[in-house]
This record gives C-alpha cells, sequence and structure tokens, in this order.
C-alpha cells in the first residue's frame, strides 16, 4: 500500500510518500520505506521481501527491492542536485552555472534577472554546466539569487556573483 501525508514543516506542503504493510484486517501496519518527493508507481510484497516501482530522476523508472529482515525501514532518496557556481561572468548574454547530480537531473532554474522567466535542464549523472540567460541591465555586478525546481527533489538556492 501506498500512503502520502502532507508535511507539516512546509508551506508549500510537499508530500511525503510512504509504503505500508498491513494486514487484510487492518492490523500489522508496519511502514517498509519512508522519504518524500518520488512518488511509488507500483507496489509488491513476497514475505519478507517488498519491491516498488519510483521514477529515476532522469525520467526513466526503477525498481528497488528491499529484504524487511536485514535492513529495517528504507528510505525512498530524494534528488540531491548541487550547484557548484559560485561566481560567474555574463558572456554573450550568458552565463555558465554547473550543477552536479549522482544520479542525474531535470527540472527548471529561476532568478530575478534570467532572462523568459526559467530555463529549463536535464542531464544525466556528474556534473555538467547549464548556460543561462541573465540581463544585468546598466549593472556591471549583481548578485543573482538562482533557485532550482527539481522534479523529484527539494528545491534549491544559490546565490551567484555575476559580472561582466
Amino acid at each position: 500500500m501506498h500512503v502520502s501525508e502532507p508535511d507539516p514543516s512546509s508551506d508549500e506542503r510537499p508530500r511525503r510518500d510512504f509504503i505500508v504493510s498491513v494486514r487484510g484486517d487492518g492490523t500489522d501496519r508496519r511502514v517498509l520505506a519512508r522519504g518524500g518527493y518520488r512518488k511509488p508507481l507500483g507496489v509488491a510484497i513476497d514475505g519478507g521481501r517488498s519491491a516498488w516501482w519510483q521514477e529515476r530522476c532522469t525520467g526513466d523508472s526503477e525498481l528497488v527491492v528491499q529484504d524487511q529482515g536485514e535492513t529495517g525501514t528504507l528510505s525512498i532518496s530524494p534528488c540531491r542536485v548541487e550547484v557548484l557556481t559560485r561566481r560567474a561572468r555574463v558572456r554573450d548574454g550568458r552565463i555558465a552555472v554547473r550543477l552536479r547530480c549522482r544520479e542525474g537531473c531535470n527540472g527548471n532554474a529561476f532568478g530575478g534577472r534570467i532572462v523568459q522567466g526559467s530555463k529549463a535542464f536535464s542531464f544525466g549523472r556528474g556534473s555538467h554546466v547549464l548556460r543561462v540567460p541573465v540581463k544585468l541591465g546598466r549593472q556591471r555586478s549583481l548578485l543573482l539569487r538562482f533557485d532550482l525546481s527539481v522534479r523529484n527533489g527539494p528545491p534549491r538556492r544559490a546565490s551567484i556573483r555575476v559580472r561582466r
């Protein structure tokens, strides 16, 4: 069974997902896996093993199998993208922002000076460069608040010092 509950610590109310085992009469409720951001696509339980399908950060799905006797409650891991760039120069109206993720990632980048509101991204595991259009106007430099909306993960925020 899959159960979703709102996260009480957030105003945006992202959903925390749990995979729960319950007998037919409603007794013996056990949480097999807990986490957030990735909704299980299907669940199967056989004796002491449980399995579920979940979205990968890059869009496909993956199968997770757990032996209950060995691990207890498993965590459904969220995407953990990192913004590596702290300083950037504007070249041809764009800055290069380095992002890193262990599994791969996709989402959107936002910021107050980003042209056209947002920049979509999708990449495989490792470090990748995202070329983001930025408009400085008459300023020579500024501190850009760079926000990432990540599919299957928490939002990320970084400050990047941008100059001509």
